[in-house]
């Protein structure tokens, strides 16, 4: 018996009522367009001279040198106060080694010093994430998250430049099924202020910087307790929530574990946790989000599996939460994170238990060829997991018209878990079923159902 399954016996039983089908015109809020600033870029690379004068005034730095493991950098923006550049292993490269990214208040330079002996080919990278020329940018209408859903911060919301990642030859996304989840931190500053400029910082370090395809974990959740989107897996809906998956629940393949990406969520916590612990808020984020994958991917949170990376046949015995460090050499999540799993582990199954049910939405169309000038009926099917007819529940039909999504009428299922509804496209037309979910159940949506549209015969 699958885990779902087994927490599917301790449900509590709900009883609906049928009532009429009734389909109403909705309204939703449209995009919106901002300005965001342009991410500058600058790199120094050092080895004899430890004082770096940079190009333009920059609000995070990151260093990178080569060295023995156990080597490192520190710096000082005054000459008094310094700060180790704590490794972030998630980007080690053999002798090569790379800190997260700090946030500094726009200092003309800095002057570092090696940790160990033997550290040479020193790189400091700075950028600026608030100051640069301003772009223009269309922000797309979104939903709001439904209970128990987590509200996640768009790439869009946090202002991501999308020209600067690659989807295409090496970087084409790929998806599989979930089965491992990995906690990380960003190994950078701690008590962040302004978490959206260093989601930037992170993003531009790892694809203009360090050449990755995008920002390398799934999530990051900031010292505020926001969840942010990260690794870019397609356009979404105005009526989702950007989930790292495809359609069909599948998770996008990031770059945050060597190894284990394919069929896993990477999750980095802003900060650096070897000495300091993450506040509560952050935490509770952490666990809120792990309930919600968890319980939506029928993972047992407290338990280990054998993980096998669809993509290279790679094995490994592994909690199904597990910290980086589980699954190389490396202090990440840090020791204060780390330690601390073992009970993030059961408030994710306690919060994620009983569980909800996983429905499924159908859309069909009564004729898919039409005539200009004809109508069809459409009709949306949602049912439980079981296959069985959920009545009186609200179902949402959307229609994609050239400026994007938007609502064409929302209804209420009838005793046959059904809402039906007439349209008459003039030309060739894309509509989705979706349903939002409730406490007892998951959200769902149907796949596009195209109704295609031919010229009246003269």
């Amino acid at each position: 018996m699958s885990y779902q399954l087994r927490r599917a016996a301790i449900r509590l039983s709900v009883v609906l009522v049928t009532l009429a089908t009734v389909l109403v015109p909705a309204i939703v809020a449209p995009a919106s367009t901002i300005s965001i600033p342009r991410t500058l870029t600058g790199k120094v690379s050092t080895d004899g001279d430890r004082s770096v004068t940079f190009r333009f005034t920059p609000t995070h730095v990151a260093f990178s040198w080569t060295g023995r493991e156990g080597t490192g950098v520190e710096f000082s923006l005054d000459g008094t106060e310094w700060t180790e550049a704590t490794e972030a292993h998630d980007l080690e490269d053999g002798s090569r080694h790379y800190s997260g990214i700090f946030t500094v208040a726009r200092p003309d330079g800095l002057r570092w010093r090696p940790i160990g002996r033997g550290v040479s080919d020193v790189t400091v990278d700075y950028l600026n994430t608030v100051d640069g020329p301003k772009i223009t940018k269309v922000v797309p209408a979104t939903a709001t998250a439904s209970a128990s859903t987590p509200a996640i911060v768009s790439r869009a919301e946090w202002l991501a430049d999308e020209s600067i990642k690659k989807t295409s030859g090496g970087c084409k996304r790929d998806f599989s099924p979930l089965q491992q989840i990995f906690v990380h931190h960003t190994a950078g500053s701690n008590y962040d202020y302004d978490p959206e400029a260093t989601m930037r910082a992170i993003y531009a370090y790892h694809v203009k910087l360090r050449g990755y395809c995008d920002i390398a974990y799934n999530f990051v959740i900031g010292w505020d307790g926001r969840v942010y989107e990260g690794r870019w897996a397609r356009n979404y809906g105005p009526w989702e929530v950007p989930s790292s998956e495809n359609p069909k629940g599948e998770v996008v393949v990031a770059a945050h574990t060597k190894d284990f990406n394919t069929g896993s969520v990477g999750v980095a916590l802003m900060g650096n946790f070897v000495n300091v612990g993450a506040p509560k808020v952050m935490k509770d984020a952490l666990v809120g989000l792990l309930a919600w994958e968890v319980d939506r991917h029928d993972l047992d949170p407290t338990s280990k599996h054998s993980y096998v990376n669809p993509a290279t046949g790679k094995k490994k015995w592994l909690p199904v939460v597990a910290g980086h460090r589980d699954a190389g050499q490396t202090a990440c999540p840090g020791g204060k994170v780390y330690d601390k799993l073992p009970r993030f582990r059961k408030r994710i199954a306690a919060l994620a238990a009983p569980g909800k049910d996983v429905p499924k939405v159908v859309l069909g169309a009564s004729d898919k060829d039409i005539t200009k000038g004809e109508a069809t009926t459409l009709t949306a099917q949602l049912t439980d997991s079981a296959g069985t007819a959920m009545v009186s529940q609200p179902l949402t039909i959307w229609v994609k018209r050239s400026n994007g999504w938007a609502v064409k009428a929302t209804g209420t299922t009838d005793g046959y878990g059904q809402i039906h509804l007439d349209v008459a496209p003039r030309k060739n037309t894309k509509f989705r079923a979706v349903y939002d979910g409730s406490e007892f159940s998951w959200g769902a949506q149907s796949s596009n159902l195209k109704v295609r549209v031919a010229e009246a015969s003269p």
